[in-house]
């Protein structure tokens, strides 16, 4: 689809571009509907390893508890579900 988004996660290091490896040969292994796909990767960028993945959407967990602070237990139990499946 020539319309979709897609993320190229760069890494700032060394360390981080080997973690960046390992990454990717995890999402090659992973195909499921909650889980980014792994596109392309890890190509070089300059000097920097990176990843060319699927976009996860708009809001990341992070954002979602900086906006409505602390999870809750349900909340929890829901996000747990939900990786689980």
């Amino acid at each position: 689809d020539p319309d979709r988004e897609l993320v190229l996660k760069v890494a700032r290091t060394e360390s981080a571009g080997r973690r960046l490896s390992l990454e990717a040969d995890v999402l090659r292994a992973l195909d499921h509907r909650r889980v980014v796909r792994l596109i392309a990767g890890p190509p070089d960028v300059g000097d920097r390893r990176a990843l060319l993945l699927t976009d996860a959407g708009k809001e990341t967990l992070a954002t979602r508890l900086s906006k409505e602070g602390r999870a809750t237990v349900g909340q929890l139990e829901q996000y747990g579900s939900q990786l689980l499946e």
